[in-house]
């Protein structure tokens, strides 16, 4: 993880809270609303996180994640190890008296300031009433401008996936007999579906993961935990805005590849039996989906959210599976496809936006 540093130098920064505008669960002064924010492992920063932070450190800090940092300095490893329970304890006591839960899940190279308006706007559309609760969920996709947007995305895809199977499945675990509306945008996509099954990683990311996860004294865990999604009776309703995922983060994890090519998906994985409605847009101009120059299908593929062909095979091997067709834009920011009239109609659809 630390080996790629040197190449993205200068090209992009670390995504972190902001204290101005995240309350964690535990002082949060809305009972309706909860945010968190985990590092690129899948490690929650905790309330009290930039009491830990040297000013210096505002805008870049040199280890990257709250494990890296715990392997300079033990003290500060044992104050994070120790916060993970009582946040996770939070949110359950937060979702224990909520019917419906809505889950709001950034993209990649995106920080908390920039995924903010989004999320506003996509509350403002629920037909929000008592019993529901919005956790905000924040994770650290790294940002970069130009040939660093590029350049993060390749980090950003495994990131992304150890976020959803560290940090988003514990989060879904504490709910029981619940309405969970799990809404994302882009590689958020792969954050929600790594909650829900391990997934298939890059082969070049497990090796420098693993490498590196040794001054961790992590293990395969950290990549392929033993806990599953716990099976509590939930109902979960993903709706997911321009994903930046393809095949691959539909495979079984059985089929995790030594190689990275060639690459063929022998097995799909089985999703638990709580998963009700899997909702997609589709817009055939996304300039980022499409990565600028036509290579949807290549570095880590992202058509689903851009070519109808890869839809149509996983509709026929997960027939919840629904597409909504935006009119062709060469746009794939967060706040244009929640404006988008595809997405009132997938939340009309979901009952939890009224009809205008």
């Amino acid at each position: 993880m630390l080996g790629i540093v040197a190449m993205l130098a200068g090209c992009y920064r670390h995504s972190f809270p902001q204290a101005a505008t995240f309350p964690h669960p535990y002082t949060s002064p809305a009972p309706d609303h909860a945010e968190l924010f985990a590092d690129s492992n899948g490690t929650f920063y905790p309330p009290d996180w930039q009491s830990r932070f040297k000013m210096r450190w505002r805008t870049r800090w040199p280890s990257g994640s709250l494990l890296n940092q715990g392997v300079r300095d033990p003290a500060f490893r044992a104050w994070v190890t120790a916060a993970q329970k009582p946040m996770l304890d939070s949110i359950r006591t937060f979702g224990s008296n909520k019917q419906r839960i809505f889950i709001l899940v950034h993209g990649y190279n995106n920080t908390v300031a920039e995924a903010e308006p989004a999320f506003k706007a996509i509350e403002a559309k629920l037909d929000l009433r008592p019993g529901d609760g919005v956790l905000r969920f924040y994770w650290d996709g790294l940002s970069g401008q130009l040939i660093g947007g590029g350049r993060i995305w390749f980090w950003a895809v495994g990131n992304s996936q150890l976020v959803g199977v560290n940090a988003l499945r514990p989060v879904l675990n504490q709910f029981s007999d619940k309405e969970i509306y799990l809404i994302s945008h882009s590689r958020g996509a792969s954050v929600i579906l790594s909650a829900l099954g391990n997934p298939v990683y890059d082969p070049s990311f497990v090796r420098q993961t693993q490498a590196v996860a040794q001054g961790w004294g992590a293990d395969r865990r950290l990549l392929w935990p033993h806990v599953p999604l716990g099976e509590h009776h939930n109902r979960l309703h993903v709706l997911m805005l321009a994903p930046a995922v393809d095949w691959i983060d539909f495979c079984d994890q059985s089929q995790q590849p030594a190689q990275a090519k060639p690459y063929v998906c022998g097995q799909f994985r089985t999703f638990s039996p709580q998963l009700t409605s899997l909702r997609y847009s589709i817009n055939a101009k996304d300039p980022v989906l499409n990565k600028f120059v036509g290579l949807s299908a290549h570095f880590n593929p992202t058509r689903l959210g851009i070519k109808s062909e890869a839809g149509e095979r996983l509709e026929r091997i997960y027939p919840i599976m629904r597409r909504y067709t935006l009119a062709p834009i060469k746009d794939h920011s967060f706040k244009t496809y929640v404006a988008s009239p595809q997405f009132d109609q997938m939340l009309i659809d979901e009952m939890v936006r009224r009809q205008r």
